[in-house]
């Protein structure tokens, strides 16, 4: 199959880092398609619907280089490299999109590419029980819930988790295995850069995602945004008031179907 991965150099995001990431999908649809591949729960149209990716700045990045008239070069993983910040240790792998539609040579190529340029390589797949078996060893498990965590675990996979925004400090999973809470999301001036405990190709704990961003915030409140934002309300104000970014709240007028109106274009809705 073709490689239907991209590349972005740098990224401004203080929780990775100033690292290479790899957008899965070239288009919106491809990038879409590679989660329901992966059943991922957590997709726009899935049970959940709280993709931090799908919710937040991935997401704006991946809907503007595509909505432009004039097609935007998306980068290889040789071009990545070389245009990398000299303070990188690692890259991203899917940081919208999942790997599970890769075959395991794909990913080992890029893994590879990436030792030889000194990098590690952090990805995670959802469908680590299925779509994405054949890639254990390379990426993290990523699990909905703890009873998963102890499935995946068991199958020989390194695991991560989604935990609530506000759950206890310490968690262990039904069979007694510590879950550590995600270090660049509770130490200070540490970020996946520096921290790389989410590399699978080493031995690790099982590391836990507190929900963030966009996701944290309940349904209700994402549905309430959507409906002030197209009844003239600016995004701004929106964020503002409801305790978020006004990039999140464009996130969620994408998500409902909506259009986002061009800056400085109020309208109301009779």
């Amino acid at each position: 199959m073709d490689n239907p991965v991209w590349w972005v150099p740098r990224t401004i995001s203080e929780k990775t880092g100033n690292i290479p990431q790899g957008y899965i999908g070239r288009t919106v649809e491809e990038a879409e398609a590679s989660c329901s591949v992966a059943a991922c729960e957590l997709r726009p149209d899935g049970h959940d619907g709280g993709c931090y990716a799908w919710s937040g700045t991935p997401s704006l990045i991946l809907r503007r280089t595509v909505a432009r008239s004039k097609p935007v070069h998306q980068q290889s993983l040789a071009e990545a490299i070389a245009k990398r910040h000299r303070g990188a240790r690692y890259a991203r792998l899917g940081t919208i999109g999942d790997p599970a539609i890769l075959t395991r040579d794909q990913v080992v190529a890029i893994r590879d590419t990436l030792r030889d340029a000194g990098l590690g390589m952090l990805a995670y797949t959802h469908g680590w029980w299925d779509r994405g078996h054949h890639l254990k060893g390379l990426v993290m498990a990523s699990c909905d819930n703890l009873e998963e965590v102890d499935a995946s675990v068991s199958e020989g996979w390194r695991a991560s988790v989604v935990l609530d925004a506000d759950g206890p400090a310490k968690v262990r999973t039904p069979e007694g295995r510590r879950v550590v809470v995600c270090p660049a999301q509770r130490l200070e001036r540490v970020d996946c850069n520096r921290c790389g405990a989410c590399d699978a190709s080493r031995p690790g704990p099982v590391i836990g995602f507190r929900r963030h961003g966009a996701v944290a915030h309940p349904r209700w409140k994402r549905r309430l945004a959507v409906s002030r934002y197209i009844h003239g309300e600016s995004s701004g104000v929106i964020a503002k008031e409801l305790g978020t970014t006004y990039v999140s709240v464009l996130a969620w007028v994408r998500d409902a179907g909506e259009t986002v109106r061009p800056p400085g274009r109020p309208r109301k809705r009779a």
